[in-house]
């Protein structure tokens, strides 16, 4: 039986990191050291990352041997 409540993948900081690099995520630099995120960019992000987790097909990945 499948469970009615199941939790996404969290975001790891690398994730989000990445995020703000590549610009999905808009961020203000502080102090030449922290950065700041909007709440809502932040849950924006996340809830769009859910979406596109949802939907995507299970990939299933071919080795080859050396």
């Amino acid at each position: 039986m499948a469970k009615k409540n199941q939790r996404q993948p969290a975001l790891t900081v690398g994730e989000l990191c990445h995020a703000i690099a590549e610009g999905q995520l808009p961020a203000t630099l502080q102090d030449n050291q922290w950065y700041q995120i909007n709440a809502r960019e932040l849950r924006r992000f996340v809830n769009q990352r859910q979406q596109h987790t949802a939907r995507s097909a299970p990939r299933i990945l071919q080795s080859t041997k050396c």
